[in-house]
């Protein structure tokens, strides 16, 4: 039975298909028929920036051979991708289709498997259950275990992580870091699954960045203690993004392994039950962008979107060196530890993304405002004309790979900055949102104090 592209598709018949589909994987044969299901909204608004997360509930009868049928609730999640031809286009072009889907279905499990074979199961990766998948050119959705039903939930965007709920999180990074690094050792693991080998994702992340420093200096005009640091960027700001440009160049003992990719608050759920296990208390969700890069991506992403810049101050070394006491564990127990890099080597590599990382800091202090809760890439439930969608699909062809030239990418990401960014450089220039300005300004003096606005001596 054909998948459903997107919530306006989703239809009985096919609910019946995919659920019985599922109880059919322990026991074949198996087969659900509904009393009742509904659909709705799986996130707030403002928090499905690329894919439409949709709720699952349903309640059905199971029949399976040879046992009394019985009735059974379903509480799941299903996640759509955008069907513009702009985005799918794109999606193409990075070779990212499915990924996702992989992570959730074959991927970790594989990787959790590796390292039971070798550990006894003590570094075990969390992660919702997969239900069902399809993907292709013409079907894509994912359905997962809803997670909140569980009693998981995201703490909020304003407090993030404490410190105990931030040090799980790392070990759960560890664990996916050390644990690939340890099956690609014996295994090569992009040989297996190529498509994380998304260079042309790497290559772009620091384009478009100068929109950010531009940001940064006119809402510095608007605070009259800081004028000498206003005075201080603009100097520094070719060097700035040079530091920033430079963060992902190859340096020496450096390694690669699975990146979650967009590990920050809202990707990570915390069992909100005091009474939770250690190992059961954090699982990351949302895996569309997971790719083989080096560690310092996942880390300045995790440390810029998960926990405040109060706690970054005081604990970061704290924080970097559980991360690496643990994957060290990892790797120890694996069999595969990484030769000639101590904690000095980590930090090292962590701070050669710091300029990168303080982009990611700005745009996370941004999800305080109003203004973010319009943000969307692109519309998830649009269902085209059949001339229309041929006329874009063609366009799209044409247009895309045009686009991901670099300098033409890069003059598309600064429209796009400033397109996302305006409102909320005049929310932040209004002084109305004491939440957003206090959080925004703390990015800026943590990035001042650890030099990233410092000219080198020549």
């Amino acid at each position: 039975m054909k998948a459903p592209c997107m919530r306006s598709e989703v239809k009985k018949e096919w609910v019946e298909y995919m659920l019985t589909e599922f109880e059919s994987r322990n026991k074949p044969g198996s087969k659900v028929i509904l009393e009742s299901w509904s659909i709705g909204d799986a996130c707030q608004k403002g928090d499905g920036y690329s894919g439409d997360l949709v709720k699952l509930e349903a309640k059905g009868t199971v029949h399976c051979p040879g046992d009394e049928k019985h009735e059974k609730e379903y509480h799941h999640i299903m996640k759509f991708q955008s069907r513009e031809a702009m985005a799918q286009e794109m999606a193409k072009k990075f070779g990212t289709g499915g990924n996702e889907a992989k992570v959730y279905s074959t991927i970790i499990q594989e990787l959790n498997q590796f390292q039971k074979s070798h550990s006894d199961n003590e570094f075990p990766i969390n992660i919702a259950s997969h239900v069902y998948s399809k993907h292709n050119d013409k079907e894509y959705v994912l359905v997962m275990e809803n997670m909140k039903i569980l009693g998981y939930d995201n703490n909020s965007k304003k407090n993030m992580l404490g410190i105990e709920e931030a040090k799980l999180a790392l070990e759960q990074l560890a664990r996916l870091h050390g644990i690939s690094y340890a099956y690609n050792k014996k295994h090569d693991f992009l040989k297996e699954f190529p498509s994380y080998n998304i260079e042309m994702f790497k290559d772009m992340q620091n384009l478009g960045q100068g929109g950010y420093i531009d940001m940064v200096i006119e809402f510095l005009k608007t605070q009259n203690d800081h004028q000498d640091l206003v005075k201080k960027i603009k100097a520094a700001k070719p060097h700035t993004l040079n530091k920033m440009n430079e963060a992902f160049k190859d340096r020496k003992n450096q390694f690669y392994c699975l990146n979650h990719g967009d590990p920050w608050n809202n990707n990570i759920l915390i069992k909100q039950s005091e009474e939770a296990a250690k190992d059961d208390k954090v699982v990351f969700i949302d895996w569309e962008i997971a790719h083989w890069n080096i560690p310092a991506y996942d880390l300045n992403y995790f440390i810029a979107g998960a926990i405040i810049p109060e706690m970054r101050i005081h604990h970061i070394d704290d924080l970097l060196q559980h991360y690496y006491s643990h994957f060290t564990r990892v790797t120890t127990a694996l069999g595969s530890p990484v030769p000639n890099w101590g904690f000095e080597q980590l930090k090292v590599e962590y701070e050669a993304v710091l300029g990168w990382g303080f982009v990611k800091k700005l745009t996370f202090a941004m999800l305080l405002s109003e203004a973010s809760k319009d943000w969307k890439m692109f519309d998830h439930d649009v269902t085209p004309n059949p001339v229309s969608k041929s006329i874009k699909k063609g366009m799209a062809k044409v247009l895309v790979p045009l686009l991901l030239k670099p300098s033409v990418f890069n003059m598309m990401m600064k429209g796009m900055l400033k397109q996302f960014t305006k409102p909320v450089l005049k929310e932040l220039q209004s002084k109305s949102n004491y939440d957003l300005n206090e959080r925004f300004l703390a990015c800026i003096l943590e990035a001042d104090k650890s030099g990233l606005f410092d000219i080198p001596a020549k």
